[in-house]
Protein backbone atom coordinates (compact mmCIF):
# COMPACT_ATOMS: atom_id res chain seq x y z
CA UNK A 1 0.00 0.00 0.00
CA UNK A 2 2.60 2.41 0.87
CA UNK A 3 4.28 1.57 -2.53
CA UNK A 4 1.17 2.54 -4.38
CA UNK A 5 1.43 6.15 -2.41
CA UNK A 6 5.11 6.73 -3.42
CA UNK A 7 4.49 5.63 -6.65
CA UNK A 8 1.27 7.66 -7.23
CA UNK A 9 2.73 10.61 -5.96
CA UNK A 10 5.59 10.49 -7.75
CA UNK A 11 3.64 10.41 -11.17
CA UNK A 12 1.79 13.18 -10.10
CA UNK A 13 4.79 14.78 -9.06
CA UNK A 14 6.39 14.03 -12.23
CA UNK A 15 2.93 15.78 -14.09
CA UNK A 16 2.83 18.57 -12.42
CA UNK A 17 6.32 19.60 -12.44
CA UNK A 18 6.21 18.95 -16.41
CA UNK A 19 2.94 21.21 -16.84
CA UNK A 20 5.33 23.66 -14.77
CA UNK A 21 8.24 23.92 -16.95
CA UNK A 22 6.80 22.64 -20.02
CA UNK A 23 6.91 26.54 -22.86
CA UNK A 24 3.13 27.84 -23.18
CA UNK A 25 1.61 25.64 -26.48
CA UNK A 26 -0.36 27.19 -28.88
CA UNK A 27 -0.32 28.09 -32.57
CA UNK A 28 0.84 32.02 -32.30
CA UNK A 29 3.37 30.74 -29.97
CA UNK A 30 6.09 33.35 -30.84
CA UNK A 31 8.36 32.59 -27.78
CA UNK A 32 9.44 29.53 -29.24
CA UNK A 33 8.55 29.65 -32.91
CA UNK A 34 9.14 33.21 -34.34
CA UNK A 35 12.61 34.16 -32.48
CA UNK A 36 15.79 32.67 -32.77
CA UNK A 37 17.42 33.07 -29.49
CA UNK A 38 20.88 31.98 -30.71
CA UNK A 39 20.65 34.85 -32.85
CA UNK A 40 20.69 36.90 -29.26
CA UNK A 41 24.18 39.20 -29.10
CA UNK A 42 25.37 39.18 -25.19
CA UNK A 43 26.37 43.02 -25.02
CA UNK A 44 26.65 44.12 -21.24
CA UNK A 45 26.34 47.72 -21.23
CA UNK A 46 29.55 47.76 -19.00
CA UNK A 47 31.63 46.46 -20.96
CA UNK A 48 30.27 48.53 -23.96
CA UNK A 49 30.91 51.65 -22.00
CA UNK A 50 34.36 50.28 -20.60
CA UNK A 51 35.82 51.30 -24.19
CA UNK A 52 34.36 48.14 -25.56
CA UNK A 53 32.05 49.54 -28.10
CA UNK A 54 34.18 48.81 -31.34
CA UNK A 55 35.20 45.34 -29.87
CA UNK A 56 31.58 44.37 -29.33
CA UNK A 57 30.48 45.42 -32.53
CA UNK A 58 33.45 43.91 -34.94
CA UNK A 59 33.36 40.75 -33.14
CA UNK A 60 29.75 40.25 -32.11
CA UNK A 61 27.31 42.43 -34.05
CA UNK A 62 29.16 42.40 -37.59
CA UNK A 63 29.10 38.85 -38.31
CA UNK A 64 24.72 39.00 -37.86
CA UNK A 65 24.69 42.43 -39.06
CA UNK A 66 26.30 41.13 -42.37
CA UNK A 67 22.90 39.62 -43.18
CA UNK A 68 21.30 42.73 -43.52
CA UNK A 69 23.94 45.25 -45.19
CA UNK A 70 26.52 44.84 -47.77
CA UNK A 71 29.35 46.68 -46.16
CA UNK A 72 28.91 47.75 -42.37
CA UNK A 73 30.35 50.82 -41.08
CA UNK A 74 33.88 51.21 -39.46
CA UNK A 75 34.05 52.81 -36.07
CA UNK A 76 36.77 54.37 -34.55
CA UNK A 77 37.13 55.08 -31.18
CA UNK A 78 38.26 58.51 -29.82
CA UNK A 79 39.58 57.78 -26.21
CA UNK A 80 42.22 60.68 -24.60
CA UNK A 81 45.36 60.16 -23.66
CA UNK A 82 44.42 60.20 -20.06
CA UNK A 83 41.87 57.99 -20.39
CA UNK A 84 39.65 60.71 -19.59
CA UNK A 85 37.07 60.74 -22.11
CA UNK A 86 35.91 58.04 -24.53
CA UNK A 87 33.37 59.09 -27.80
CA UNK A 88 33.25 56.64 -30.85
CA UNK A 89 33.20 58.24 -34.04
CA UNK A 90 30.92 56.61 -37.49
CA UNK A 91 30.07 58.42 -40.48
CA UNK A 92 31.57 62.07 -39.56
CA UNK A 93 29.23 61.24 -36.30
CA UNK A 94 30.59 61.32 -33.27
CA UNK A 95 29.10 59.24 -29.45
CA UNK A 96 29.94 60.87 -26.65
CA UNK A 97 30.30 58.00 -24.26
CA UNK A 98 32.11 59.75 -20.61
CA UNK A 99 34.34 62.29 -19.55
CA UNK A 100 35.89 61.70 -16.12
CA UNK A 101 35.71 65.22 -15.37
CA UNK A 102 31.69 65.40 -15.41
CA UNK A 103 31.40 63.64 -12.37
CA UNK A 104 28.17 62.06 -13.13
CA UNK A 105 26.62 58.93 -12.25
CA UNK A 106 28.25 55.75 -14.06
CA UNK A 107 24.85 54.59 -15.17
CA UNK A 108 24.67 57.43 -17.79
CA UNK A 109 27.45 56.11 -19.43
CA UNK A 110 25.79 52.45 -19.39
CA UNK A 111 23.23 54.35 -21.26
CA UNK A 112 25.39 56.24 -23.64
CA UNK A 113 27.20 53.24 -24.63
CA UNK A 114 23.84 51.19 -25.26
CA UNK A 115 22.46 54.06 -27.23
CA UNK A 116 25.60 54.36 -29.51
CA UNK A 117 25.50 51.10 -30.47
CA UNK A 118 22.01 50.42 -31.29
CA UNK A 119 21.75 53.76 -33.00
CA UNK A 120 25.16 52.80 -34.83
CA UNK A 121 23.75 49.48 -36.43
CA UNK A 122 20.45 50.84 -36.56
CA UNK A 123 21.33 53.77 -38.71
CA UNK A 124 22.48 51.25 -41.16
CA UNK A 125 19.53 49.47 -41.03
CA UNK A 126 17.02 52.62 -41.93
CA UNK A 127 15.94 51.23 -45.63
CA UNK A 128 15.36 47.70 -43.94
CA UNK A 129 12.23 46.09 -42.42
CA UNK A 130 14.79 44.88 -39.47
CA UNK A 131 15.84 46.76 -36.80
CA UNK A 132 18.58 45.96 -33.86
CA UNK A 133 16.67 45.84 -30.71
CA UNK A 134 18.21 45.58 -27.14
CA UNK A 135 16.76 43.75 -24.90
CA UNK A 136 17.64 44.06 -21.34
CA UNK A 137 19.61 46.28 -19.80
CA UNK A 138 22.93 46.72 -17.39
CA UNK A 139 25.25 43.62 -17.72
CA UNK A 140 22.16 41.34 -18.43
CA UNK A 141 21.61 43.78 -21.89
CA UNK A 142 21.76 41.66 -25.31
CA UNK A 143 20.93 42.99 -29.22
CA UNK A 144 18.56 41.22 -31.76
CA UNK A 145 17.46 41.66 -34.68
CA UNK A 146 14.00 41.49 -36.03
CA UNK A 147 11.20 42.53 -38.69
CA UNK A 148 8.39 44.95 -37.84
CA UNK A 149 6.59 41.58 -38.03
CA UNK A 150 8.67 39.44 -35.72
CA UNK A 151 9.08 42.37 -33.31
CA UNK A 152 4.82 42.65 -33.27
CA UNK A 153 4.64 38.99 -32.59
CA UNK A 154 6.72 38.76 -29.75
CA UNK A 155 5.66 41.86 -27.94
CA UNK A 156 2.01 40.74 -29.00
CA UNK A 157 2.85 37.40 -27.04
CA UNK A 158 4.47 39.20 -24.25
CA UNK A 159 0.98 41.13 -23.27
CA UNK A 160 -0.81 37.98 -23.63
CA UNK A 161 1.61 36.47 -20.97
CA UNK A 162 1.46 39.31 -18.91
CA UNK A 163 4.98 40.07 -18.89
CA UNK A 164 6.38 43.22 -17.15
CA UNK A 165 7.38 45.92 -19.78
CA UNK A 166 11.15 45.75 -18.59
CA UNK A 167 10.98 42.44 -20.71
CA UNK A 168 9.85 43.98 -24.46
CA UNK A 169 12.22 44.71 -26.92
CA UNK A 170 13.18 48.32 -27.13
CA UNK A 171 15.39 50.44 -29.42
CA UNK A 172 17.53 52.92 -27.15
CA UNK A 173 17.33 56.78 -26.38
CA UNK A 174 19.61 58.83 -24.77
CA UNK A 175 16.89 59.34 -21.93
CA UNK A 176 17.98 58.73 -18.70
CA UNK A 177 17.08 56.86 -16.52
CA UNK A 178 15.68 54.50 -18.77
CA UNK A 179 17.28 55.05 -21.86
CA UNK A 180 14.47 53.85 -23.61
CA UNK A 181 13.46 50.55 -21.85
CA UNK A 182 10.40 50.20 -21.38
CA UNK A 183 9.36 50.12 -17.70
CA UNK A 184 6.60 50.54 -14.44
CA UNK A 185 5.25 54.07 -13.97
Amino acid sequence: MERFFLGTFFIIFSFLFILYFMPTIGKNNVLNNSINWDNTISLDAEDLAEQGIKKIYDQYVVPHLKNYVVKPAEIEELIAIDNAEYRVKVNNKIYFIYNSDDQKPEYLSWGYATFALFDIVNQQLKDSDYKFYAINNGNELSGIFMSKDQYQQYCHELKVNKDKPSDFPYIPTLEPDWFGQYHEI
